[in-house]
């Protein structure tokens, strides 16, 4: 009988971890994508961005592309799905580039704070190229800012934040809580991950100096 060296059966044992990761936080995407198709009504190659959804004072306004509907019975589902799907994501991003895993909590920020300073400082540029030729996210922009008085503006930090709690807030929504958060930006952070996660794999990250 042969034993493994240790070494090679610790790095199996990373890799299966990752690679489960890895399907899980594609499979909880997919089934995002596929309540929001539901919510919209449309199929995921017409969807341009996903729907947005702000708070301001006690009222909830939801954004999407103009001229077309939002199912309201969609959103607490997909907000509970969509955050969860957001930090699976980031938890396999960190995990794919230290080899570490952030072993528990939904809180968005706190995922992202415990990101590399690479992969954060990434993913802020990942996310203002993604948003840069976007007509729909500008047209966000215009709608928060201008028509309904709310600071919004596409950064990763900012949108994590608004959303930080929202897997646990949203979840609990039955019970009549009224401390519901906003939920932005969930396909421009879902890309701006990806390109990270594509980056790193094919060896192509610019480390910061």
């Amino acid at each position: 009988m042969i034993a493994c060296p240790a070494k090679n059966h610790s790095e199996n044992t990373v890799q299966m971890n990752l690679d489960h990761l890895e399907k899980c936080a594609q499979r909880q995407h997919k089934g995002t994508m596929a309540i929001v198709e539901k919510m919209v009504n449309l199929p995921q190659n017409q969807i341009k961005m996903c729907p947005i959804i702000v708070k301001k004072g006690t009222e909830f306004c939801t954004f999407f592309q103009a001229g077309l509907y939002v199912e309201s019975d969609y959103i607490n589902p997909y907000i509970m799905n969509g955050a969860f799907s957001l930090e699976l994501k980031m938890k396999y991003l960190h995990y794919l580039e230290t080899g570490k895993k952030i072993e528990s909590g939904h809180e968005l920020c706190g995922i992202f704070g415990e990101l590399t300073n690479e992969s954060k400082e990434a993913l802020r540029e990942n996310l203002k190229q993604v948003v840069k030729n976007c007509s729909v996210c500008k047209e966000a922009v215009k709608f928060f800012n201008s028509e309904y008085k709310i600071q919004f503006r596409w950064d990763i930090y900012n949108l994590l934040s608004k959303s930080n709690m929202a897997f646990e807030r949203w979840r609990y929504m039955y019970e009549g809580k009224k401390d519901l958060t906003w939920f932005a930006g969930y396909s421009e952070i879902q890309a701006s991950l990806d390109l990270r996660i594509e980056n790193l794999k094919s060896g192509d990250d610019k480390k910061l100096p």
